[in-house]
């Protein structure tokens, strides 16, 4: 019902209440700039001015001035700012207010709240947002005093009291905010105290006060007398905005406020009773169109009846006009809710016709959800308009400045410098003598990460860099012609070559990033950020180069990736221009304060992060494109046709009223109208675009959840109430039947869930009508399926910053014969057995990540140092002849190949052994530790230690005994060659073996081979011998029988073949062998897993098959998304790249479709 508030120079009789007559008065009289409106919600803002603009070049041809639309705080502002435009005033934005109030609480003497280090922000933000709306309320420091001084007079108001120590830290940090922000500095709340203290005492002592807000309000070129404002749309107002409005009622300004309010019909208004009243009394006349609605209830339009009935529960019997557009939906948890409104919209679309535009979904906390639909709306290929506020601190572009920040503040820390150079929006490129190029972030990852670089200002900053690069270059310049191995020379030239470019690079960057002093004025921090970060890296161009970049592809990408595409360029821009007007808003403002002041550099940045952390941005809203995603309270006066809210539960809506608990005092005015406030949300939502509900056209759905991650949760008190009045009662779609007499709207709720579940209908549909069916603005649904290559390729490499990717051509990988020609190793025949996905990404696709070290030696290095000192251990004692067996062994075939020389240890040796294996640990080691400060612990653990007098022996020693004193069954065995490879590029060809079912080559490195000769026959026998740090179930024979295992029988036939085609023995296997290498020395565990059985051969024998098998799963490009166990994706470094927990197959699909 209207209910319209007018001064005495409002023309009522002209009907310009009406908002549409109003505009199209001012657009026939071409007088736009002699009105104002004001309305609750951004946008509404936006609505009315795009109306606005698209009428006036209707009826006059030419474009107009940009129409004066405001909500109620910008229109606040602007009167401000122009009746205070000779005064120094400056209002700080909501994010710099929350960095006041943290110095306000850093200022205060708390007794509660006190922080014992520096406060959180989270705490910050609730404590400001306490004190800001008991400000926003008309509460003033004053009043809390009052407060404080009942308490102790011990006066009956003190009842309301209830925290007295929380309510004088709450006292004290109002005291201090008040005092930061005067006298030239002002809030919103401050911007109306101001205004309606100067307003109230101008009018009384200037008769002609009234022409002079006139001409602070319209341009100069406007007629006064022609003047109109409207306030329009509102619901609710706080106590000084009524008193701001309340000064136009006496005005020559024609004023009128057109409510949505009734006296007569329902309980809903109570906010505005008391608002209407204090305006009537400030000069406002009422005209009221409310009627007293006296017919059954049942006879009332749903509009009226919702607006009479919806919080009382004594109808005796349901209103059923609702039973066909209203229905109330339950789920389990959010990702269900999520993905049925998914499913629902677009069985709308698709199905019934339903204009993307004429759907909006929103929510009491659309932050909960935002995330979730805009992904979801993204993957399902339907145009979706989210207008939620993006936090500025989650911006890429401002994490690109924070990332510099931190580089030069935190002294190179190495993770700072790997997200700043993994930036896409930093051009950190630089001359270097010869071209002008960008830093090796691969050679500074591997070299950071080889030689356990941090930086940092604890570990020496960037002086850390280049001290642990020129020692690891000058120690591996002196030993790469010392290495006779192929692998070890080629691993020392990559090590150079790494470490050399990274050193380049790393004395380049501590140049560009030196700033030359420990103390900065904000002067100087401004320009650090603005010259030398902003303008130095280029950022805006960067964001303006990806904009324009884009432009060409519009006419040949498909129409919703270019707006996705272009929505991110333009969150980019945003972002930066309000990182900027904050920079700007923090100059000022600490210029004003303390302009002579110098602070640290990490002061300068955490004052700026807090700031940051509480300011948001948002892009421009799309003009008819999608389904919109918003809050609740932005769809007010606007027009759907279908209506979804989500999330009506308990606690989320309405939301709870927790001011007392933090603020110490009971507040009972301001919870009855949080309460109030809350209803009418609840019932605007339910009748927004009346007249599409009272005929029938609109259709709502309401939807809570019974789990979130805290436990069981509650529907809202709100759905009870609604429950009662209409008879309909929440349900879960999966449990309507189609026999179930439902009602249209039901059907509706069913029928997504039977289309997608049961058959390929709707599928089809959206593939048939992806170029057919087009939408306001040509924006067609676009619901192309992405293979597992595109996902991989084009988006998820992307997102990688620590990804090293080498991605083959699809057309040379899909070539079978080149695939079938491969030479594999039995590690990836492994890996394709635990999962074939994760071998595709690591072998096909030839995807890496470089592993992030931790200080200490990984298990993986730990392992590969021991095999080294290993053997060049029994490299040496091959020399010695008297160590070596007297056996008749035949020369090798070929050239570069190892002579056969057993090795026989003596026990009487043994000092001369373990010599030899200390110093070769001691060489070994330094190719990892580089100062004699790296890895100590990791020495000890080698080559044992002696502290207060306790020896304890180390893993070399623990070894040594072991195979010293190994039983006959073994040491008849002698070792005879050491990491032999075959296939590895050093000259020894890959083995070829083969089986009923084909062949394979395979390359390799055997730990070591064991050879062992009988007198009697002169016939060999040979073990293959692998050296492992844990010795787990698959290093025994279940694991060869189980086919997770193909190294013992892959190896062992690799072997047998090396053997005989390159030494011409002819040996028979007898097993293999896993030497455990970190045994503990307390005697306990086994040395040694020895892998063999009756049926060894023909063991071998099927695992060869096996693996030709899976070799032609290979070639025939099998690669399932099918991991053998959870425990295999738990440590998949490919998580991040893999969709097998999200993949859902329709009915008659295959996993290859």
């Amino acid at each position: 019902m209207a209910y319209i508030l007018y001064n005495s120079g409002f023309d009522i009789q002209s009907k310009l209440y009406d908002i549409n007559t109003l505009i199209d008065k001012h657009i026939a009289d071409d007088t736009l700039n002699s009105m104002i409106i004001i309305v609750p919600t951004g946008k509404l803002v936006f609505k009315f001015k795009r109306e606005i603009v698209k009428k006036y070049y209707s009826v006059h041809g030419k474009p107009c001035e940009m129409p004066m639309v405001y909500n109620l705080q910008s229109f606040a502002s602007l009167c401000f700012k122009n009746y205070y435009k000779d005064k120094p005033y400056f209002i700080v934005s909501e994010a710099y207010r929350n960095t006041l109030f943290e110095d306000a609480i850093a200022k205060s003497n708390l007794s509660f709240y006190k922080p014992n280090a520096r406060i959180k922000h989270a705490l910050v933000e609730r404590l400001g947002g306490i004190i800001y709306g008991i400000k926003e309320d008309g509460i003033k420091v004053e009043d809390i005093e009052i407060d404080l001084l009942e308490v102790e007079n011990d006066s009956k108001k003190a009842d309301q009291i209830t925290d007295h120590v929380r309510l004088n830290d709450i006292h004290e940090i109002y005291k201090k905010y008040q005092e930061l922000i005067s006298p030239n500095l002002f809030d919103m709340a401050e911007v109306l105290n101001k205004l309606n203290k100067d307003f109230t005492e101008e009018y009384v002592r200037n008769d002609h006060f009234s022409d002079v807000l006139i001409d602070n309000i319209f341009p100069e070129n406007s007629r006064s007398e022609a003047s109109n404002l409207l306030i329009w749309g509102f619901s609710d107002f706080k106590t000084p905005e009524v008193e701001f409005i309340s000064h136009f009622g006496k005005s020559k300004i024609a004023t009128a406020i057109h409510l949505d309010f009734s006296e007569k019909n329902g309980p809903l208004f109570g906010n505005l009773s008391e608002v209407t009243e204090r305006l009537s009394q400030a000069g406002y006349s009422i005209l009221s169109f409310d009627k007293e609605l006296t017919q059954s209830y049942q006879d009332l339009k749903p509009s009226d009846f919702l607006r009479k009935y919806l919080f009382e529960i004594d109808n005796t019997s349901p209103y059923t006009k609702l039973n066909n557009n209203l229905a109330i939906l339950e789920f389990e948890t959010i990702e269900d809710e999520v993905e049925y409104i998914l499913k629902l919209v677009k069985y709308l679309i698709l199905i019934h016709r339903a204009k993307p535009t004429d759907i909006c979904i929103v929510s009491r906390n659309p932050s909960k959800y935002a995330h979730n639909f805009r992904e979801g709306f993204f993957l399902q290929g339907i145009p979706a308009h989210v207008t939620d506020r993006f936090e500025l601190s989650n911006s890429s572009v401002v994490n690109a400045i924070f990332n510099v920040l931190s580089v030069i503040s935190n002294g190179f820390e190495k993770d700072d410098v790997f997200k700043m150079l993994n930036n896409r929006l930093l051009n950190i490129a630089f001359f270097d003598g010869i071209s002008t190029r960008n830093p090796n972030n691969t050679s500074l990852f591997y070299a950071a990460s080889e030689l356990r670089i941090r930086g940092g200002l604890k570990f020496g900053g960037a002086k850390q860099w280049v001290f642990r690069l020129e020692k690891a270059i000058k120690f591996f310049e002196s030993v790469k012609d010392k290495y006779e191995d192929y692998h070890e020379k080629r691993d020392i030239e990559t090590k150079l070559k790494h470490y050399k470019a990274a050193l380049k690079d790393i004395n380049k960057l501590t140049e560009i990033f030196k700033v030359g002093k420990d103390k900065f004025s904000i002067n100087d921090f401004v320009r650090l950020i603005k010259n030398d970060i902003i303008k130095r890296f280029a950022i805006q161009e960067n964001i303006s180069s990806a904009f324009n970049n884009i432009l060409p592809e519009k006419d040949k990408r498909d129409y919703f990736d270019y707006i996705t595409i272009k929505e991110q360029a333009e969150k980019n821009g945003k972002a930066l221009n309000k990182f900027m007007a904050l920079l700007d808003e923090m100059f000022f403002v600490m210029n004003e304060r303390n302009p002579q002041q110098v602070y640290s550099l990490k002061e300068l940045i955490e004052r700026l992060k807090t700031a940051v952390k509480s300011e948001k941005y948002q892009i421009l809203d799309k003009m008819n494109y999608g389904v919109t995603i918003t809050s609740i309270e932005q769809i007010r006066g606007l027009d759907y046709k279908i209506a979804i809210l989500c999330g009506v539960n308990d606690g989320e809506f309405p939301l709870p009223y927790k001011s007392e608990a933090l603020l110490g005092k009971k507040l009972p005015d301001s919870e009855i109208r949080h309460e109030n406030s809350e209803r009418i949300q609840f019932y605007q939502f339910l009748t927004n675009a009346q007249h599409l509900l009272d005929s029938a056209q609109k259709k709502i759905f309401i939807s809570y959840i019974c789990k979130d991650e805290g436990g069981d949760v509650v529907k809202s008190p709100f759905l009870t109430y609604l429950s009662k009045i209409t008879g309909l009662y929440p349900i879960r779609p999966e449990n309507i039947n189609e026999t179930d007499n439902n009602s249209d709207i039901l059907e509706i709720v069913r029928k997504p869930i039977e289309y997608i579940v049961n058959d390929n209908d709707l599928y089809e549909n959206s593939k048939n009508l992806n170029d057919s069916f087009e939408l306001n603005n040509d924006i067609t649904i676009s619901n192309k399926t992405k293979s597992n290559l595109d996902y991989l390729q084009n988006f998820a490499m992307s997102e990688m910053k620590d990804w090293l990717a080498d991605a083959n051509d699809l057309s040379t990988l899909q070539d079978d014969k080149a695939l079938q020609k491969s030479v594999f190793s039995a590690s990836e025949i492994e890996q394709y057995v635990k999962c074939p996905y994760q071998y595709y990404v690591a072998k096909m696709l030839r995807v890496d990540k470089i592993e992030q070290k931790e200080p200490a030696l990984t298990p993986l290095e730990l392992g590969s140092l021991m095999h080294s000192v290993l053997y060049y251990f029994y490299v040496t004692i091959q020399q010695d002849k008297n160590s070596t067996g007297s056996w008749v062994i035949p020369s090798p075939k070929f050239e570069n190949l190892p002579e056969l020389k057993p090795v026989h240890l003596e026990v009487a040796h043994r000092e001369n052994y373990l010599k030899i294996l200390f110093e070769i640990a001691e060489m070994s080691l330094q190719k990892f530790a580089i100062s004699p400060d790296m890895f100590k612990f990791e020495r000890d653990q080698l080559l044992g230690m002696n502290k207060n007098g306790i020896s304890k022996k180390g893993i070399l020693e623990t070894w040594l005994d072991n195979e010293l004193g190994k039983g006959e069954e073994y040491s008849k065995f002698k070792p005879i060659l050491f990491e032999m490879g075959f296939g590895m590029n050093d000259g020894t060809p890959p083995i070829e073996l083969k089986a009923k079912n084909g062949s394979m080559k395979i390359r390799g490195k055997i730990d070591r081979i064991e050879l062992h000769m009988d007198d009697e026959t002169n016939s060999f026998d040979f073990r293959i011998a692998d050296y492992k740090t844990t010795i787990k179930s698959d290093h025994k024979i279940g694991g060869v029988k189980n086919f997770n295992n193909f190294q013992t029988p892959l190896y062992t036939k690799a072997a047998e073949q090396l053997l005989n085609e390159f030494y011409g023995i002819k040996a028979q296997t007898d097993g293999a062998l896993y030497y455990r290498l970190n045994l503990p020395d307390s005697g306990k565990d086994k040395f040694l897993s020895y892998v063999t059985d009756k049926n060894f051969k023909e063991l071998l024998d099927a695992s060869t098959e096996k693996a030709i098998e899976i070799t032609h799963n290979i070639a025939e490009f099998k690669f399932p998304v099918e991991p053998t166990s959870a425990i295999v994706c738990t440590y998949c470094k490919f998580q991040t790249l893999c969709r097998v927990k999200s993949r859902i197959i329709r009915e008659g699909e295959t996993d290859e479709d």
